[in-house]
């Protein structure tokens, strides 16, 4: 980003008593706009999701947070990784409950104003239009809504890191101001106990405060002596506290962020991967001459190694130094998850709307250069995105300099950059050579980059505007943009109100959970009711009573259908499966009322329908299981999971003495197709079934394929047998059918039709299937005698494939 020469080195900050009308318009369409373009969490974050909820690490992460909010420390899953977003998370879902769509749009609000704070700085650096359209693109951006949207510590850390960079511009400016070096210290600490990639950024922030203040020594010593202190001190704080909770006085129960390291530091692995800990753990083994390494032991022995390979790799790091600088420079919102052709479309329309502002801008006063500049450097970065690494590295190079013409701010921003790009160097945010033929952005780039990529699009912006502008940093004088008192007190009134809702939102939590934190250490527990008493209910009847969840994890694994009858309490995690009529919860099985217990203790379970999500979150009381034979699944995608199934739930009286019966809720009982296979219920004649472990071009059922074994007699026969349903048997299944390409003609079509053993001669469904067909063709039969099914299929070649879809019995008990 360029440096101008300006009569003043001061590097304005966020003022809201400088704001104009246009500007306070400006600051509610962020806020407004940014929040319905951003809120709707399972669209933008749907690689995380299923249904409303989240699962596999976003539900790790929330979970940290909503066994924090029950003051549960010490065995939080979070406990060996920074713990910040579980504190954060864990204050707020104390008081507003566990689902995280709530905290979401809280988080999002928290966002957006610091974002509105981000203008107030820019606009002074780099004029308003180009501060306007950097806020623009980093708001109404897909990747920022991904990762805000996903439930990990990376939405938190980009709040907490560009809280703390906007303190330390506001610390640095005329001079240095002691309280925003302190606020920047604080924000700093706790985006480190968040998510640590910017952590280093503080020498930077220490050499600007050197420069800030040169010659006057003492002053400099006081105001690096604040900023250290505002940084130490909540991390000993927090380190203290875990001593207390976990026994360890470190940032993390492990403290293992050596590991990130040791992986960036060898060529043959680059990123962080399981695999790596046994060699490790064998070479701590002799290093230290024990059987079995310790935490530290193994810390340190990954600290050993990673020196050794610098060592002897100084060669390959030199020259990935460029790779991967280059890489991450190269990073768009294009490479997004959830970017879409009309999101890029609108990108270059942005791009080049701001090229021609700047330019018409910069010939209005008469600078003719500067124009030519503009338009041939926005109009390269806005159609020919090979140029883009480019742009942004050489807008960083130059604003690296600013720092020696007074531009603290300009300095502070570029730096913030390439803090991001060194610190994915050191943790191996890229791979390339000798594992692959270019350096290419790895998964851990991808979402620690969260912190930082975004300022790629914003250095670019910013040089088109210090283009436009050039050393007149003024805006062209309108009545909208002067500033005005009542704009002014209105920014200033939204701002302390928010400040006291989230003060208040978060000392209420503090208050909860300190005092269930307490609870837990000194109140004596209340036990829950026995069960035995619920056997006599006509669905519990015969049901074996399981509070222990030992002998609960082993009768569930027998998958012999028993009636398992235990205690437990729902989490806030409601899978709704898109696509299946099933719904998927997480229980934390318990042995007391209060207080209440969570991970380790998991069991999940399904639910033979769609449930509301929030009704069913944090429900304490009995709970009847059965776990049905099922083959083997490969997939580690929870659509294609098969649970023991939740037959009844008798929640808790509100005494918490007894169970309330008649709030009892009964669920009919589904067997999916590879259940009933294991079972025997389901027989295939003609054909062995392939169990898919993706749905296709559908969202999200679970399917498996026929092909017929011969053309002379292509008839499949699927034998459903109903003798073990009782009550309301019910079968739905989807079809279709797929032809090779090439296939020769057909001589007819594929006939498929459904009898039953009680009724000869007559036909229950019966289609032809369309091999034009887009979307399955769906049967859902009802009311049907327990006996057994015959679905035959007829016409099937061997270069054809049939589809089922959901093939799903239901019904209100099965025998064993």
């Amino acid at each position: 980003m360029p440096v101008s020469d300006s009569p003043s080195p001061r590097d304005p900050a966020p003022s809201p008593a400088g704001v104009s009308w246009a500007e306070l318009a400006f600051f509610l369409l962020v806020v407004v706009g940014g929040f319905f373009f951003l809120r709707d969490a399972p669209h933008w974050g749907r690689a995380a999701y299923v249904g409303s909820a989240q699962f596999g690490d976003a539900e790790f992460w929330w979970n940290g947070a909503l066994h924090f909010s029950q003051g549960i420390v010490a065995e939080n899953p979070n406990i060996a990784y920074r713990m910040g977003y579980a504190a954060f998370g864990g204050l707020v879902a104390a008081v507003v409950g566990p689902d995280y769509r709530v905290f979401h749009q809280i988080l999002l609000g928290v966002f957006l104003v610091t974002i509105c704070g981000l203008y107030g700085w820019l606009r002074g650096l780099i004029g308003r239009i180009a501060a306007a359209a950097a806020v623009v693109f980093l708001v109404f951006n897909p990747f920022t809504a991904e990762w805000l949207a996903i439930s990990t510590s990376d939405g938190l850390g980009l709040v907490l890191n560009l809280l703390a960079l906007l303190a330390l511009v506001a610390g640095v400016r005329d001079g240095l101001q002691l309280r925003w070096i302190a606020v920047f210290g604080v924000f700093l600490s706790c985006a480190s106990l968040t998510r640590p990639l910017m952590t280093p950024f503080i020498a930077p922030a220490a050499l600007t405060v050197i420069v800030a203040a040169w010659g006057a020594w003492r002053k400099t010593a006081v105001a690096l002596g604040v900023m250290l202190a505002a940084f130490i001190l909540p991390t000993v704080a927090w380190m203290t506290f875990m001593a207390a909770t976990t026994g360890n006085f470190a940032l993390t129960g492990a403290s293992q962020d050596s590991s990130a390291f040791y992986a960036a530091s060898d060529p043959q692995i680059q990123v962080w991967g399981g695999a790596m800990y046994a060699p490790v753990n064998e070479s701590a083994k002799k290093h230290f001459s024990t059987d079995q390494p310790t935490a530290k032991q193994l810390n340190a022995e990954f600290w050993i190694l990673t020196r050794a390979n610098y060592q002897k790799h100084w060669r390959y790091h030199l020259d990935r130094l460029w790779r991967n600088a280059f890489e991450l420079a190269r990073f768009t919102p294009k490479r997004s998850a959830v970017s879409t052709v009309a999101s890029e479309r609108w990108r270059v329309i942005l791009k080049g709307s701001l090229t021609l502002a700047l330019a018409v801008l910069a010939l209005r006063q008469r600078r003719w250069l500067s124009a030519v500049a503009v338009v041939s450097l926005g109009v390269t970065w806005a159609i020919r995105p090979q140029w883009h690494p480019w742009l942004v590295l050489g807008a960083s190079w130059l604003g690296l300099t600013a720092l020696l013409v007074g531009r603290r701010g300009l300095f502070l921003w570029t730096v913030y950059w390439w803090v991001g790009v060194m610190a994915l160097y050191l943790t191996g945010g890229t791979w390339g050579p000798p594992l692959g033929g270019v350096q290419d952005l790895n998964a851990l780039g991808y979402r620690l980059g969260f912190q930082f990529f975004f300022a790629a699009d914003l250095l670019v912006i910013g040089l088109l505007g210090c283009l436009a502008f050039g050393t007149d940093r003024a805006d062209p004088a309108h009545r909208l943009l002067k500033p005005s008192p009542d704009a002014g007190r209105i920014t200033r009134l939204g701002l302390r109100g928010l400040l006291v809702v989230l003060a208040a939102l978060l000392g209420t939590g503090a208050v909860i959970v300190s005092w269930r934190l307490v609870a837990r250490a000194r109140q004596a527990p209340v036990a829950y009711p026995a069960l035995d008493a619920l056997t006599s209910l006509d669905v519990m009847r015969g049901a074996t009573p399981l509070p222990g969840l030992t002998p609960l994890y082993t009768a569930l694994n027998l998958h012999d259908s028993t009636p398992l009858l235990t205690r437990a309490m729902s989490s806030g995690f409601i899978w709704n499966m898109p696509g299946q009529q099933r719904s998927m919860l997480l229980l934390y099985q318990q042995d007391n009322v209060q207080p209440i217990q969570m991970s380790p203790r998991s069991v999940y379970v399904e639910i033979s329908r769609h449930v509301p999500d929030r009704a069913w979150m944090n429900r304490q009381g009995a709970w009847l299981l059965r776990s049905f034979p099922n083959t083997a699944q490969t997939s580690n995608q929870a659509f294609y999971f098969e649970m023991p199934a939740v037959q009844a739930f008798v929640p808790l009286a509100p005494d918490g003495r007894s169970y309330d019966v008649s709030q009892a809720v009964i669920f009919p009982l589904a067997k999916s197709a590879t259940q009933l296979v294991a079972s025997g219920e389901l027989v295939v004649r003609g054909s062995a079934p392939e169990w898919s472990t993706n749905s296709g071009t559908q969202k999200f059922p679970r399917r498996f394929s026929l092909r017929s074994s011969t053309s002379a007699d292509p008839i499949i026969e699927l034998l459903v047998n109903l003798s073990r349903a009782r009550g309301h048997p019910a079968l739905r299944f989807g079809v279709q059918v797929e032809a090779a390409a090439g296939a020769p003609p057909r001589a007819a079509q594929v006939y498929a039709y459904l009898t039953s053993a009680t009724r000869p001669g007559v036909t229950l469904w019966e289609s032809n299937l369309d091999f034009a067909a887009t979307e399955p063709l769906w049967a859902e039969l009802t009311a049907l005698d327990p006996a057994e099914l015959t679905l035959t299929i007829e016409n099937l070649l061997p270069t054809d494939t049939l589809w089922f879809y959901e093939l799903v019995m239901t019904a209100d008990d099965f025998t064993q």
